[in-house]
């Protein structure tokens, strides 16, 4: 094999890789659209719903959907105790806070 088709091989099999790839990515970026879509659509007709259900079902759906909805803003005791101790460290300056 000369080395001009050597290198052409070489190249070409870096471009396939790099093709694959490309691939593979835009097929994430595919599925993940569409589980994004999907949980959109599901949003927009459960709204729907609640807009036209009567009261019997709201409640239902609520009692279904409680605990989640409640679980959302609680914290346990250890939770809470490291967000207040990093918080006194921040007040007293013995710690920074970074935000991205």
């Amino acid at each position: 094999m000369t080395l001009t088709k050597f290198c052409f091989f070489k190249l070409t099999a870096a471009m396939l890789r790099f093709k694959i790839l490309l691939f593979r990515i835009w097929k994430n970026y595919k599925f993940e659209q569409k589980i994004f879509m999907e949980a959109l659509q599901i949003k927009e007709t459960l709204h729907e719903y609640i807009d036209m259900a009567d009261d019997k079902k709201l409640k239902a759906t609520y009692i279904i959907l409680k605990d989640s909805i409640a679980g959302k803003n609680e914290f346990s005791e250890d939770e809470l105790a490291h967000i207040y101790d990093r918080r006194n460290k921040y007040i007293m300056g013995e710690e920074q806070s970074l935000t991205a």
